[in-house]
């Protein structure tokens, strides 16, 4: 109801509920979301999940997914109120490394082509997403002590 009544009349949800997607038979172990005007109609969503096993260079490494929540409408499987995403995902992520790029935290960022196969689909809530298939790989510099 909250959802609803910030997206009618136009009002902040700073902690509004981001709903858990599961990866390795788990939840995300990290969410965040960045609200996009005055309610929660829009917002920037990113998940992350740490992988079970540990990079060949014996640090540990992420997994993300990243979603533009562009309307608030019904589900398709529950009739619950919930977020449409818009179906180009590529802008999404491309946001996200621009943010990261814009606080200096990108050490190097290597693509995988052609990682996603097939390039859309429809997501559990019956949403449409369209994908290039390319995968960054990023990895993040330390947060510098302020000075």
């Amino acid at each position: 109801m909250r959802i609803a009544e910030s997206t009618i009349f136009h009002r902040p949800y700073d902690d509004a509920p981001v709903s858990n997607l599961f990866l390795f038979g788990r939840r995300e172990d990290l969410a965040f979301e960045k609200p996009v005007g005055k309610g929660a109609r829009q917002r920037h969503h990113v998940r992350f999940w740490q992988v079970p096993t540990a990079a060949d260079s014996g640090k540990p490494y992420w997994l993300g997914a990243c979603a533009f929540d562009r309307s608030v409408g019904f589900s398709h499987t529950t009739g619950q109120i919930t977020h449409k995403i818009a179906p180009d995902v590529d802008t999404e992520r491309d946001g996200l490394i621009a943010d990261l790029k814009g606080i200096d935290r990108i050490a190097t960022i290597e693509w995988q082509d052609d990682f996603q196969n097939p390039r859309e689909g429809r997501n559990g809530g019956g949403d449409p997403w369209e994908t290039d298939g390319r995968l960054p790989v990023i990895t993040l510099t330390p947060k510098r002590s302020p000075q």
